[in-house]
């Protein structure tokens, strides 16, 4: 028979815990990193989730018509490829990816993308003979376009306005940007257009050209064009 008191296995039964304690936070260590690694992933698949759903800014959801020559040659463009265009009063036209009668129809179709005096669609398949305010042949089937666009939303009502470079004399350029203007809108009415769609035709000559005189050429083409204003649609 021991003689060895009671509490002194009490005392080394308990002087253990602490070592037991120890080794369940080291086997336990693991689980902290794993449910930070969980919480982590979670939060990334909220965030792709939602700037997934949510919509774009207007600004962002459509792109401004480039700017082109309306003299002599159109600038190059990156997808002149064409394509049909389906209007709503089930008539389609033909034009390029990147030219002026996408851009209309998705603008008149975008209900957030509110009317603004300052924006501008530029064409870019317009062209004049060398005396600078005739029209050319080649661009009827754009002229033919906006004409389709224009029936196909009966309250649109767009206005003319054509600009140049700084190259020339300044009261030369409004005239001759007047009479562009003007032939444009003539050709307008001619292919079918309703005159009351086309508010107004105005020449603004180089009042906004962006280019200096001292810039390339390329860069002064840039402020030669011919563009619509929708003002109302």
């Amino acid at each position: 028979m021991s003689n060895v008191p009671a509490n002194t296995v009490n005392e080394s039964s308990s002087s253990n815990q602490p070592e037991d304690n120890i080794r369940e936070a080291k086997g336990m260590g693991w689980l902290l990193p794993l449910l930070l690694l969980v919480l982590g992933a979670g939060l990334v698949l909220y965030f792709i989730k939602s700037s997934n759903s949510s919509p774009l800014p207007v600004a962002e959801q459509f792109i401004v018509g480039i700017d082109t020559s309306a003299n002599k040659k159109a600038l190059t463009r990156s997808d002149s490829s064409p394509f049909t265009i389906e209007l709503p009063n089930d008539s389609q036209i033909v034009a390029s990816r990147n030219g002026i009668e996408l851009h209309l129809v998705e603008y008149l179709n975008n209900r957030k993308d509110t009317l603004n005096k300052n924006r501008w669609f530029n064409f870019d398949s317009l062209s004049f003979e060398n005396n600078n305010t005739t029209l050319t042949t080649s661009s009827m089937h754009q002229i033919e376009n906006i004409v389709s666009i224009l029936r196909a939303y009966p309250k649109m009502k767009i206005k003319i306005g054509a600009f140049t470079d700084k190259t020339n004399d300044e009261v030369a350029d409004l005239k001759l940007t007047g009479q562009q203007a003007n032939e444009v809108a003539v050709a307008l009415k001619k292919a079918g257009a309703d005159p009351a769609q086309i508010v107004s035709a105005e020449g603004y000559g180089s009042k906004y050209a962006k280019a200096s005189l001292n810039a390339s050429q390329e860069e002064r083409m840039k402020d030669r064009k011919i563009s619509i204003n929708v003002a109302e649609k």
